[in-house]
């Protein structure tokens, strides 16, 4: 055989051979997306169902790319609503990692206003006006800062008087409440000077500081002050009586005022 025809055996010997050896150590490398695990830096979809009951999208899918055979317990029939683009079965937080509602936001949300109408399909939803907010009540825009806020000041209601064992009750225009006790209720203030009154005295006992007694027993240990009179639901101050000691207390002077059992608030 030709010398050349024996070294062109020998280089195509040796070719087979290495084809041969890259092919058993080749490396097959398989890409998951999206992955199992990892960050993205930008993540686009046209949808997003997020939970147990959605991962399966033979059990809960888009109503218009196909019918769900099946259905989850969220979703009966499977098919999500076609212009719904995303749904999320768990409790969502913003600003917070252990959200205890369905959505908590650690944070400020911001409202801006809504033009289409309201009805029954949008009842529940709010909006800020520009000026005001408002609530869809299914089939009125409604404010929410001044609904039910009739009394005066238009700071409480004449449901929530009530509710707290008040009445309504009127000066002219303005509608406030009348509890019947000496103070407000928290959260709540005192209209003028509405009120109703009962008697009180000053009485001390010999070489005791005075001190205010809505009874005094006169007797040769105590001594006694006028009475300081009263007064029945009306727009008046409380009565104010100077008390004055007799004998045998120590000379000394104060002053007691009547005791309030009732009183306006707004």
């Amino acid at each position: 055989m030709p010398k050349l025809s024996i070294l062109g055996l020998i280089g195509l010997t040796v070719i087979i051979s290495g084809l041969a050896f890259a092919q058993e150590e080749s490396i097959s490398i398989t890409t998951y997306y999206p992955a199992p695990y990892g960050v993205y830096r930008e993540m686009r979809s046209k949808r997003m169902g997020i939970g147990e009951n959605y991962y399966n999208n033979s059990n809960v899918c888009w109503g218009d790319v196909l019918t769900c055979p099946g259905g989850s317990t969220i979703i009966p029939d499977g098919d999500l609503d076609p212009d719904v683009d995303l749904v999320i079965e768990g409790n969502v937080g913003i600003g917070t990692a252990s959200p205890g509602a369905k959505l908590e936001v650690t944070g400020s949300i911001k409202l801006s206003s809504d033009t289409p109408g309201c009805d029954v399909s949008n009842a529940g939803v709010i909006r800020w006006t520009g000026s005001d907010f408002e609530g869809c009540d299914g089939s009125a825009w409604v404010s929410l800062t001044s609904i039910g806020l009739d009394l005066v000041y238009g700071m409480h209601s004449s449901d929530q008087c009530t509710n707290l064992g008040g009445t309504v009750v009127t000066d002219g225009a303005d509608k406030f409440c009348r509890f019947n006790q000496a103070s407000c209720p928290f959260g709540w203030f005192e209209y003028e000077n509405w009120s109703t009154t009962i008697n009180n005295v000053r009485a001390t006992l010999c070489g005791v500081a005075p001190h205010c007694r809505t009874s005094c027993i006169c007797g040769a240990a105590i001594c006694c002050a006028p009475w300081t009179g009263t007064h029945t639901w009306a727009n008046i101050e409380p009565e104010v009586v100077t008390y004055t000691p007799v004998v045998p207390c120590a000379p000394s002077s104060a002053t007691c005022s009547s005791t309030i059992v009732e009183r306006g608030c707004y």
